[in-house]
């Protein structure tokens, strides 16, 4: 039996027809409903000083409500309005690119209510919790220690890896501390420090580089054990001392640890985003550590958080390194790179 073939049409997407920049930083348009949102753009505690020690205090409960006010994640939230100083910020800073707010207010308002993304919904911070319920420990039972573990070892692994392999990676790792060691708390510091390379490295083969890491994710869990009483450290230089972490793991590491929003976390997708649309000087900044500190020069620190998830999610699925999708794009009127003009 033969199937018909049906001629698929075209309809191009007009996104920015009616479209109204308000006062206080947000989008309006025709195309997205209205919604009551309250309160500024992060919780008040994400910009006060961190306490390491009293956040090692806290009770599962406590450690993980505190850690959702700080880095909310939640893309609904990026529809608030901006603090009176950033949006002060923004307009007052010449250091801030002219065509950066009309691109980013766009792209954070097609982010909080059209785009679902992968970093929305597996992304190395969720890893961990993920893998634990598969093992029957849930959120609330997990020691906060053994979380921030995981978590610094889920992103060693994510490096050139999708998140999909780093979870599987990690439930492999997960199931031989379970069955072979009998700790019922799965990974651990003591149970990964027990874990011979060799198997670790067969444990992690579906990732790339897996030699290499399992070699970092060894000699990480023996410096945490001898230099930071077994626990991640606190400062983004601690953190950077440790094999395999370099900046964009550090930052992403204290802000989901710690909620210590020290740093812009940026990786491929923020790197080939602010380039392509001149936010840095592309010949000064060649690489995303020179993009990161290009960026925090004039990005208001109200948004240094949200600045990562939200590109990363719009890298992934609109503005991609090969295909870029200009026509469903709310930005593409006022983009430099758009090819709908």
């Amino acid at each position: 039996m033969s199937g018909k073939r049906h001629k698929v049409v075209h309809v191009e997407v007009k996104l920015d027809d009616d479209e109204v920049d308000n006062e206080d930083g947000t989008i309006t348009s025709k195309y997205f409903r209205k919604k009551k949102i309250t309160g500024n753009l992060q919780s008040k505690d994400s910009m006060l000083p961190v306490d390491v020690d009293v956040i090692k205090s806290l009770s599962s409960d406590e450690y993980f409500s505190r850690m959702d006010r700080i880095t909310n994640d939640d893309p609904r939230q990026w529809d608030r309005p901006l603090t009176k100083e950033t949006l002060s910020q923004l307009r007052n800073n010449e250091e801030v690119p002219s065509n950066f707010w009309p691109i980013f207010s766009r792209v954070r308002k097609m982010r909080s209510q059209m785009l679902t993304t992968p970093v929305d919904t597996m992304g190395c911070p969720r890893i961990p919790v993920l893998v634990s319920k598969q093992f029957g420990i849930t959120r609330s039972q997990m020691r906060p220690i053994d979380y921030r573990l995981q978590l610094l070892v889920s992103l060693i692994l994510a490096s050139q890896t999708k998140d999909e392999t780093v979870t599987k990676a990690m439930h492999n790792i997960m199931s031989y501390c379970f069955a072979e060691l009998h700790d019922p708390r799965g990974i651990s510091l003591l149970s990964l420090s027990k874990v011979p390379r060799s198997t670790l490295e067969q444990l992690i083969k579906s990732t790339g580089f897996y030699k290499r890491k399992a070699f970092y994710i060894e000699k990480t869990v023996q410096k945490l054990a001898q230099d930071f009483n077994g626990d991640i450290p606190g400062t983004i230089s601690e953190m950077i001392s440790l094999p395999g972490v370099g900046p964009k793991i550090g930052y992403l590491a204290l802000q989901k640890s710690w909620g210590l929003i020290d740093g812009i976390c940026v990786d491929v997708h923020v790197h080939r985003l602010c380039r392509l649309w001149k936010w840095v000087d592309p010949q000064d900044c060649q690489t995303a550590e020179q993009t990161r500190v290009s960026v925090e020069r004039w990005l208001p620190r109200e948004l240094w958080y949200d600045f990562n998830t939200i590109l990363v999610g719009f890298g992934q699925i609109i503005c991609g390194p090969k295909i870029r999708r200009c026509n469903i794009c709310l930005a593409n009127k006022v983009c430099n790179a758009s090819s709908v003009k």
